[in-house]
């Protein structure tokens, strides 16, 4: 663990704190580890690195204090706070707002949190509790769906019923990434991840799949407000982006509904072409609509509209190779014509 001390030799009064300790650490709980503490005092110079003590009671702080003077050690005697202590295990600078009823109710000394390199409290409690999606000081198009996965979960909405702390260290990681943010995406993003970031999901998991199918269709999904600031989020950037459940099913719905008031408008190839050019490839229900219309002979179906449909649905969940492979079966051969006197087949023919 990474110690800064003044001194070599450092005793801290803990009282009835319960702090997980660093194993360097020597503990004075009773009398008999108060003559082991004096002994290890009295060889400090054959003490390799600094000499760490812990105390429990008052009475064994004050002897320990006035040994060293008797011995003429020099050495730092410091009564911790709750919030003093954190500060030192976690290897953090504490904001002004954190204080030592925060700490002990919420049992902050309880967690081990990695103390390697120095950070702030907000990226240490929040990489702890929820990943390493809240290390970084900015928030980018790769950040952006490690958090929203972290966030959307059971176990988020444990740490947040259990460490309330979180919630205000949500907030102020968010503010700094708004601070931060160079594209007005982020920023519209930042502004509303902290507060509700169910809220976020869903319009984002939208996005994701119906930026491309007609405006209409969006409207019956978002609202106008929703629909005017998840437009500047890059379609790219939420690409892979899991769907939240609820919106997943007005979804499904408004693409059905979608698909069957077009269905006696695709008849050619550039009418089809016109949708798929819609579908996002995200789903297997697209590509069941999208096959089917195939299968069902409208026009002439070539390799260039088997093609559009397997890059369009390469990687969709639900969606095996097989399937993508069968695409090629619907692909008519061209018609044999007869040979003309003195012709002859060729091999490939």
């Amino acid at each position: 663990m990474p110690i800064n001390h003044e001194h070599q030799v450092e005793v801290s009064l803990i009282g009835d704190f319960q702090p997980v300790a660093p194993n360097a650490v020597m503990w004075v709980r009773e009398d008999r580890d108060y003559v082991l503490a004096c002994n290890a005092l009295s060889q400090t110079t054959n003490h390799h690195g600094p000499l760490r003590i812990w105390v429990r009671h008052p009475s064994h702080y004050a002897w320990l204090r006035n040994f060293a003077e008797q011995i003429d050690l020099p050495a730092r005697f410091q009564e911790k706070t709750a919030r003093l202590l954190l500060t030192e295990l976690w290897n953090v600078a504490a904001p002004a707002w954190l204080d030592d009823d925060t700490v002990l109710t919420q049992k902050l000394l309880n967690l081990d949190v990695e103390n390697t390199a120095p950070a702030s409290f907000v990226d240490r409690l929040l990489t702890h509790l929820l990943g390493p999606g809240f290390t970084d000081h900015s928030l980018n198009a790769n950040g952006l769906e490690p958090v929203i996965r972290a966030l959307n979960t059971d176990a988020a909405a444990a740490v947040f019923r259990q460490y309330p702390v979180a919630r205000r260290c949500l907030e102020e990681k968010c503010a700094g990434w708004e601070r931060n943010a160079s594209e007005a995406w982020v920023k519209e993003v930042c502004k509303r991840l902290s507060q509700d970031f169910l809220g976020l999901w869903q319009p984002l998991s939208a996005w994701s799949v119906l930026h491309h199918y007609p405006e209409k269709v969006l409207e019956y999904v978002l609202t106008p407000v929703q629909i005017q600031w998840v437009r500047k989020v890059p379609p790219k950037v939420i690409a892979t982006l899991p769907l939240e459940s609820m919106i997943r099913e007005q979804i499904l719905t408004q693409i059905h509904l979608f698909f069957n008031s077009i269905e006696t408008e695709v008849t050619t190839s550039e009418a089809f072409g016109k949708v798929l050019g819609c579908v996002s490839g995200r789903l297997s229900q697209e590509f069941e609509y999208v096959f089917e219309w195939l299968k069902q002979d409208r026009f002439p179906v070539t390799a260039r509209e088997v093609a559009a449909v397997r890059d369009k649905f390469q990687g969709c969940p639900g969606i095996s190779v097989g399937q993508l492979n069968a695409l090629t079966y619907l692909v008519k051969p061209r018609r044999p014509t007869l040979l003309k006197d003195g012709q002859q087949w060729n091999r490939r023919e």
